[in-house]
Protein backbone atom coordinates (compact mmCIF):
# COMPACT_ATOMS: atom_id res chain seq x y z
CA UNK A 1 0.00 0.00 0.00
CA UNK A 2 1.39 3.34 -0.86
CA UNK A 3 2.12 6.17 1.58
CA UNK A 4 -0.96 8.37 1.02
CA UNK A 5 -3.42 5.59 1.02
CA UNK A 6 -1.88 4.27 4.43
CA UNK A 7 -2.10 8.00 5.75
CA UNK A 8 -5.99 7.97 4.98
CA UNK A 9 -6.98 4.73 6.42
CA UNK A 10 -5.39 5.82 9.78
CA UNK A 11 -8.27 5.28 12.22
CA UNK A 12 -7.28 8.49 13.97
CA UNK A 13 -8.61 10.13 11.29
CA UNK A 14 -11.48 7.82 10.13
CA UNK A 15 -13.74 10.45 11.73
CA UNK A 16 -12.07 13.30 10.19
CA UNK A 17 -12.92 12.62 6.59
CA UNK A 18 -16.28 12.53 6.43
CA UNK A 19 -16.87 15.72 7.59
CA UNK A 20 -14.14 17.34 6.35
CA UNK A 21 -16.15 19.65 4.48
CA UNK A 22 -18.51 20.92 6.88
CA UNK A 23 -17.19 23.11 10.00
CA UNK A 24 -14.51 23.34 11.43
CA UNK A 25 -11.49 20.92 12.53
CA UNK A 26 -8.16 21.23 14.53
CA UNK A 27 -5.64 18.53 13.72
CA UNK A 28 -2.08 18.81 15.37
CA UNK A 29 0.73 17.12 16.14
CA UNK A 30 1.72 16.41 12.50
CA UNK A 31 5.21 18.10 11.18
CA UNK A 32 7.61 17.38 8.96
CA UNK A 33 6.68 14.43 6.01
CA UNK A 34 3.34 13.32 7.75
CA UNK A 35 1.98 17.33 7.52
CA UNK A 36 2.43 16.47 3.86
CA UNK A 37 1.47 13.18 3.40
CA UNK A 38 -1.97 14.35 5.75
CA UNK A 39 -2.34 17.45 2.86
CA UNK A 40 -2.18 14.75 -0.33
CA UNK A 41 -4.47 12.56 1.90
CA UNK A 42 -6.93 15.46 2.21
CA UNK A 43 -6.48 16.13 -1.07
CA UNK A 44 -7.00 12.67 -2.55
CA UNK A 45 -10.61 12.61 -0.06
CA UNK A 46 -12.21 15.92 -0.68
CA UNK A 47 -11.31 16.17 -4.62
CA UNK A 48 -11.42 19.71 -4.80
CA UNK A 49 -9.36 22.76 -4.82
CA UNK A 50 -7.00 22.96 -1.51
CA UNK A 51 -5.50 26.58 0.29
CA UNK A 52 -2.54 26.07 2.86
CA UNK A 53 -1.36 28.56 4.36
CA UNK A 54 2.42 28.74 5.47
CA UNK A 55 3.51 31.28 8.52
CA UNK A 56 5.95 32.38 6.04
CA UNK A 57 7.70 32.24 2.27
CA UNK A 58 10.43 29.97 3.32
CA UNK A 59 8.28 27.14 5.16
CA UNK A 60 6.13 27.63 2.08
CA UNK A 61 8.52 26.87 -0.23
CA UNK A 62 9.30 24.15 1.64
CA UNK A 63 5.89 22.38 1.37
CA UNK A 64 5.82 23.76 -1.81
CA UNK A 65 8.67 21.15 -2.92
CA UNK A 66 7.89 18.42 -0.85
CA UNK A 67 4.44 18.00 -2.04
CA UNK A 68 5.67 18.58 -5.53
CA UNK A 69 7.72 15.17 -4.85
CA UNK A 70 5.10 13.30 -3.45
CA UNK A 71 2.11 14.76 -6.00
CA UNK A 72 3.49 15.75 -9.06
CA UNK A 73 4.02 19.93 -10.56
CA UNK A 74 0.19 19.52 -12.01
CA UNK A 75 -1.00 19.07 -8.63
CA UNK A 76 0.74 21.54 -6.58
CA UNK A 77 0.35 25.64 -7.57
CA UNK A 78 2.89 27.82 -5.07
CA UNK A 79 1.22 31.65 -4.46
CA UNK A 80 4.94 32.56 -3.50
CA UNK A 81 4.57 36.43 -2.23
CA UNK A 82 7.75 38.10 0.32
CA UNK A 83 6.87 38.24 3.79
CA UNK A 84 7.86 42.16 3.41
CA UNK A 85 6.77 44.52 1.31
CA UNK A 86 9.94 46.30 0.44
CA UNK A 87 11.50 42.58 -0.23
CA UNK A 88 8.76 42.45 -2.64
CA UNK A 89 9.53 44.97 -4.75
CA UNK A 90 13.65 44.68 -4.21
CA UNK A 91 13.58 41.11 -4.94
CA UNK A 92 10.95 39.54 -6.73
CA UNK A 93 11.68 37.67 -9.74
CA UNK A 94 10.22 36.47 -13.32
CA UNK A 95 9.84 33.32 -11.70
CA UNK A 96 7.73 34.40 -8.55
CA UNK A 97 5.27 36.69 -11.12
CA UNK A 98 5.09 33.36 -13.08
CA UNK A 99 4.23 31.53 -10.28
CA UNK A 100 1.55 33.78 -9.12
CA UNK A 101 -0.25 34.13 -12.39
CA UNK A 102 0.17 30.56 -13.69
CA UNK A 103 -1.12 29.89 -10.05
CA UNK A 104 -4.29 32.16 -10.17
CA UNK A 105 -4.91 31.31 -13.95
CA UNK A 106 -5.29 27.30 -12.44
CA UNK A 107 -7.41 28.35 -9.94
CA UNK A 108 -10.26 29.14 -12.57
CA UNK A 109 -10.47 25.87 -14.34
CA UNK A 110 -11.87 24.28 -10.84
CA UNK A 111 -9.28 21.78 -11.37
CA UNK A 112 -8.18 19.28 -8.48
CA UNK A 113 -4.69 20.60 -6.58
CA UNK A 114 -3.43 22.38 -3.90
CA UNK A 115 -2.15 26.23 -3.41
CA UNK A 116 0.59 26.89 -1.09
CA UNK A 117 1.14 30.07 0.09
CA UNK A 118 2.56 32.39 3.17
CA UNK A 119 0.61 34.51 5.28
CA UNK A 120 1.82 37.68 3.06
CA UNK A 121 0.24 35.73 0.18
CA UNK A 122 -3.04 34.94 2.16
CA UNK A 123 -3.22 39.01 2.89
CA UNK A 124 -1.99 39.75 -0.84
CA UNK A 125 -5.06 42.01 -2.48
CA UNK A 126 -6.39 40.55 -5.88
CA UNK A 127 -8.41 41.92 -8.15
CA UNK A 128 -11.60 40.22 -8.71
CA UNK A 129 -11.82 37.24 -10.87
CA UNK A 130 -13.96 38.46 -13.61
CA UNK A 131 -11.15 41.60 -14.04
CA UNK A 132 -8.88 38.82 -14.11
CA UNK A 133 -10.27 37.12 -16.77
CA UNK A 134 -10.73 40.14 -19.15
CA UNK A 135 -6.62 40.75 -18.65
CA UNK A 136 -6.37 37.63 -20.36
CA UNK A 137 -5.88 37.70 -24.38
CA UNK A 138 -4.96 34.48 -26.61
CA UNK A 139 -3.94 34.74 -30.16
CA UNK A 140 -3.72 31.89 -32.80
CA UNK A 141 -2.88 31.46 -36.04
CA UNK A 142 -6.57 31.74 -36.59
CA UNK A 143 -6.28 35.35 -35.28
CA UNK A 144 -7.20 38.69 -37.20
CA UNK A 145 -5.60 41.37 -35.41
CA UNK A 146 -5.67 45.32 -35.41
CA UNK A 147 -1.93 46.58 -34.29
CA UNK A 148 -3.64 49.74 -32.84
CA UNK A 149 -6.70 48.12 -30.92
CA UNK A 150 -4.05 45.23 -29.89
CA UNK A 151 -1.22 47.74 -28.14
CA UNK A 152 -4.53 49.30 -26.52
CA UNK A 153 -5.16 46.52 -25.17
CA UNK A 154 -2.11 45.57 -23.74
CA UNK A 155 -1.33 48.70 -22.32
CA UNK A 156 -4.76 48.35 -20.81
CA UNK A 157 -3.25 44.93 -19.19
CA UNK A 158 -0.83 46.63 -18.07
CA UNK A 159 2.28 46.31 -20.85
CA UNK A 160 4.37 48.66 -21.63
CA UNK A 161 5.01 49.15 -25.30
CA UNK A 162 8.95 49.75 -26.32
CA UNK A 163 11.00 49.86 -29.97
CA UNK A 164 12.36 46.32 -28.66
CA UNK A 165 10.38 43.76 -25.83
CA UNK A 166 13.68 42.77 -23.46
CA UNK A 167 11.55 42.39 -20.67
CA UNK A 168 8.04 39.96 -19.57
CA UNK A 169 5.70 43.10 -19.80
CA UNK A 170 6.28 44.71 -22.67
CA UNK A 171 5.67 44.75 -26.28
CA UNK A 172 7.15 46.51 -29.62
CA UNK A 173 5.21 46.96 -32.72
CA UNK A 174 6.69 47.48 -36.20
CA UNK A 175 4.80 47.49 -39.35
CA UNK A 176 3.58 43.96 -39.42
CA UNK A 177 5.59 42.74 -36.98
CA UNK A 178 4.54 42.65 -33.25
CA UNK A 179 6.60 41.01 -30.26
CA UNK A 180 5.49 40.53 -26.92
CA UNK A 181 7.11 39.54 -24.31
CA UNK A 182 4.43 37.39 -21.93
CA UNK A 183 4.25 37.93 -17.93
CA UNK A 184 4.54 34.16 -17.43
CA UNK A 185 6.55 32.40 -20.43
CA UNK A 186 10.70 32.37 -20.76
CA UNK A 187 10.54 33.63 -24.03
CA UNK A 188 8.91 36.84 -25.87
CA UNK A 189 6.37 36.06 -28.62
CA UNK A 190 6.34 36.78 -32.50
CA UNK A 191 3.69 37.66 -34.62
CA UNK A 192 3.97 38.52 -38.29
CA UNK A 193 0.81 39.72 -40.00
CA UNK A 194 -0.47 39.46 -43.39
CA UNK A 195 -2.50 42.53 -43.86
CA UNK A 196 -4.80 41.62 -40.40
CA UNK A 197 -4.00 38.44 -40.81
CA UNK A 198 -1.38 36.12 -38.45
CA UNK A 199 0.61 34.69 -41.16
CA UNK A 200 3.63 33.45 -38.27
CA UNK A 201 2.97 32.92 -34.62
CA UNK A 202 6.26 31.94 -32.52
CA UNK A 203 8.56 31.97 -29.42
CA UNK A 204 11.85 33.27 -30.07
CA UNK A 205 15.50 33.78 -28.64
CA UNK A 206 15.76 37.28 -27.93
CA UNK A 207 20.23 36.42 -27.72
CA UNK A 208 19.89 35.44 -31.17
Amino acid sequence: MDLIGMMMQTPELAALWPGLDAGRHLVTGLDGSAKTLFLAAALKKTQRQLLVVENDRYHADELTADLTGLLGADLVWPFPVEDVLAAEVAVSSKDTVNDRINTLNWLQTGQLGIVVTSLAGLKRQLVPQTTWQQASLTLSMDSEIDPGTLAGQLVAMGYRRDDLVAAPGEFAIRGGIIDIYPLNQDDPVRIELFDTAVDSLRRFDMAT
